[in-house]
């Protein structure tokens, strides 16, 4: 039986029929899709039009809008009042928002909107930067924010592009007076705001699961099957770590049950940053019982940062344990989410495997530090298991080069990063021998 590690990031979801960039997240929370439907229920009798131009629209128009709140906001006079700040810009722009009927407003639904600080900072970066870029990368807007607030002597956001100078500098005006907190502890007041704010982010990727559900576990079978399956084996022994908050432990055995994964045994599943239905009480049951639980929460989805960015300057790169910003850390938030209530030892990785598959992964390198680890359990450098990263593929020979290209650069730059920990064993070399030893592949999705 052959024994593969899968590794998943976001493509995954994305190659199944879920709407799950970031953006996508922005564009339903803060109005921009409720303004489109509303343009494209006007328009019954164009049937032509795709719901994307509805979107370009609405954005448009709320972006219009959005500057004008932002270029009234008198941030100056906020930050020289000595009071706190009490979630003033939270009401702020909420009050605004519902003035221009950016957020549903079914009297039937009576669950409170959950606004943050962290919706106030994301809102006013979409408008003041010139690009978009923020809204791609969570984490990195994350790190960049609580070091402009806890460590004042950095200069973040030196590598954004905004409209203007001021608008930069608006733009940390208002980061600060977001946490304007006369507490003893703004860190845990920060993590405390995105908490809140990833909790609505799995409402989000619920929504979405529930949406598309039919098309999404079709496909999710379609997938698994394709990426594990090559050549003459039978069947294949399956640990995965997946990155995204959707497809879990329960709906794999749901998948299992109904034999649409036929010859796939899943020995281990991790949502490595949490799960979506963390507060579903009927999968709380299931996890817990096949795991040996009598009971236990589930882990939330967690943003974390990268550990590497708040080493200390020192020689060893010994952390800095008093760096307030460790809290937000991601071996911080594994931790204090409890990540292993949805693992036993039973159900742990096995010694050997024959392959390492990533799909659907960037590649970032704030999870260099789980591969790293992934990398040396398997001894990448002198054993046989073989690497197959996927790239995603496009009908458009040039926007599949690039696709090609830019995931070939990020898998060299995540092995020559582990192999400068090995200088023992020559690692610098690893990619050329894993090349020599037909031990790397670079696939394309729509061939896998």
């Amino acid at each position: 039986m052959e024994r593969e590690l899968l590794i998943i990031g976001n493509g995954f979801d994305l190659q199944c029929g879920l709407k799950t960039h970031y953006k996508d997240f922005f564009f339903d929370r803060y109005g921009i899709n409720l303004i489109a439907r509303k343009m494209q229920s006007k328009e019954k009798d164009i049937k032509n039009r795709p719901f994307s131009e509805y979107q370009e629209e609405a954005e448009k128009d709320v972006v219009v809008f959005l500057r004008k709140v932002i270029n009234d906001l008198d941030i100056d006079r906020l930050l020289q009042n000595n009071t706190n700040a009490n979630g003033y810009l939270v009401n702020y722009f909420l009050q605004k928002l519902r003035k221009k009927g950016l957020l549903e407003n079914d009297p039937k639904v009576k669950e409170k909107i959950e606004f943050t600080n962290w919706d106030v900072i994301f809102l006013v970066a979409y408008i003041l930067m010139e690009q978009t870029l923020y809204w791609n990368d969570v984490e990195k807007a994350i790190f960049d924010v609580v070091s402009l607030v806890l460590k004042p002597d950095q200069d973040e956001f030196s590598d954004y592009s905004f409209i203007s100078d001021s608008a930069k500098s608006k733009f940390k005006k208002i980061v600060k007076y977001c946490f304007k907190e006369n507490r003893k502890d703004t860190a845990s007041a920060m993590l405390d705001a995105l908490k809140k704010f990833e909790k609505q982010f799995a409402k989000y990727i619920r929504k979405q699961l529930h949406e598309h559900k039919k098309i999404y576990l079709a496909e999710v079978s379609n997938l698994l099957k394709k990426i594990t399956f090559r050549g003459d084996i039978d069947s294949v022994e399956l640990d995965v770590i997946n990155f995204n908050y959707s497809l879990d432990e329960y709906t794999v055995n749901y998948l299992k049950e109904r034999k649409a994964i036929s010859n796939i045994s899943v020995n281990s599943w991790v949502n490595i940053h949490g799960i979506a239905y963390w507060n579903n009480s009927t999968i709380r049951a299931y996890l817990n019982k096949i795991h040996g639980r009598e009971y236990g929460a589930l882990p939330a989805p967690i943003f974390g940062i990268d550990g590497h960015d708040i080493l200390s300057p020192s020689k060893n790169k010994i952390l800095d344990l008093d760096d307030p910003r460790i809290i937000f850390t991601k071996s911080y938030r594994l931790i204090d989410s409890q990540i292993n209530t949805i693992r036993d030892k039973k159900h742990k990785f096995p010694s050997t495997v024959n392959k390492m598959i990533f799909y659907g992964h960037s590649l970032g390198h704030a999870d260099y530090s789980y591969f790293e680890t992934l990398f040396d359990l398997y001894k990448i450098f002198d054993s046989n298991v073989e690497l197959n990263f996927y790239y995603h593929a496009h009908s458009q020979n040039l926007r599949n080069r690039k696709s090609e290209q830019n995931m070939l650069k990020q898998v060299v730059n995540l092995l020559t990063s582990y192999g400068e920990t090995l200088t023992d064993q020559h690692g610098e070399n690893i990619v050329n021998r894993l090349v020599l030893e037909q031990r790397l592949n670079l696939l394309p999705t729509s061939k896998c």
